[in-house]
């Protein structure tokens, strides 16, 4: 089997890719680097940007099994710097992939596009994006409808855990990160709910699914908590203190996800609880694996500024030469 990872270099993509090798599938990497400076993994690598459609047409010609599509602009702060390039890239690009490829489509889609829920929500339920983000993924969804018996669309929860290009905007690793560095963690709010899943179980979910193959769209998370019971339980198992602050936080999504459709169909087991990843987050960032976990680069929206940034002066660096 030969499968290519568009966007293989990110968060999640960086743990599927090791995870495919290892289970002998025959991968390859289209990515743009957008928050990393080299990519070294032992696979073939095509160094593109997803909007670049005479590259992409030509790298999917390339008689793939599958696509796994992880390319996006992720998170609410990211999008929002720049909106019309996150649609073109969340959404228009994926029209684009649907268009030009007729194989089978795994489509990496967020929890996000339900918005805000007072019920558990199944597959089928009315989405209600609250965001740029949610919007442009609900949009791609619509796109992955032309191609519904090849195409199989993940709705995945909020992620967290360790990975080869780790991410501190989300919310179990924030608090692992400041558990393990301040002793302290701070809950703005709390009430709200969130779906989550461990980066390495989604992965895990990925590379079954391209063996046990049913298109449709399907929930995957592994548990639905509070934000602020998320917070008391990686305090305890970190020895940290917890801070639980009220206030009217800007975040209004608040949802739990059912998995109906997912359990009748792949019948998932997740094995990375929110301890043990908290656990690993903090001897990583301890034992110096993590040199600076307040880095920018850790951060998907202050990343994209700074690159905007370093854009912006290259052009008036130039701009001086003239």
């Amino acid at each position: 089997m030969k499968v290519l990872v568009v966007g293989g270099a990110g968060y999640l993509g960086s743990v599927l890719v090791n995870r495919l090798r290892n289970a002998h599938v025959k991968v390859a990497v289209y990515d743009n680097l957008l928050y990393r400076g080299e990519y070294l993994e032992p696979v073939p690598f095509i160094y593109g940007d997803v909007r670049d459609e005479e590259k992409l047409a030509a790298t999917l010609s390339d008689n793939y099994d599958v696509i796994i599509w992880l390319a996006a602009i992720v998170g609410d702060a990211a999008c929002n710097l720049n909106p019309s390039q996150a649609i073109a890239i969340n959404s228009s690009a994926v029209k684009f992939l649907v268009e030009h490829w007729r194989g089978k489509i795994i489509f990496a889609s967020t929890a996000s596009v339900y918005g805000q829920n007072p019920d558990e929500v199944q597959e089928n339920a009315k989405l209600h994006p609250l965001s740029i983000y949610a919007e442009s993924k609900a949009e791609a969804e619509k796109y992955l409808v032309d191609a519904s018996s090849r195409a199989l669309i993940l709705r995945f929860g909020t992620l967290y855990g360790i990975s080869p290009r780790m991410r501190f905007d989300l919310v179990v690793n924030v608090m692992s990160r400041d558990a393990a560095v301040k002793k302290s963690i701070s809950v703005f709010g709390g009430s709200q709910y969130r779906p989550l899943l461990s980066v390495q179980d989604a992965s895990r979910f990925i590379v079954a699914a391209i063996h046990h193959w049913h298109p449709g769209t399907y929930n995957l998370c592994g548990e639905n908590a509070k934000i602020a019971d998320v917070g008391a339980r990686i305090a305890k198992v970190l020895s940290s203190d917890l801070d639980l602050v009220k206030t009217e936080y800007e975040d209004r999504r608040d949802y739990r996800m059912g998995m109906t459709e997912t359990q009748e169909q792949f019948k998932p087991s997740f094995s990375d609880s929110i301890e043990a990843q908290a656990k690993a987050i903090a001897e990583h960032i301890q034992g110096g694996r993590i040199r600076d976990p307040y880095s920018s680069r850790y951060i998907n929206a202050q990343a994209i500024r700074g690159n905007l940034w370093k854009a912006g002066e290259k052009v008036r660096k130039e701009c001086d030469n003239v």
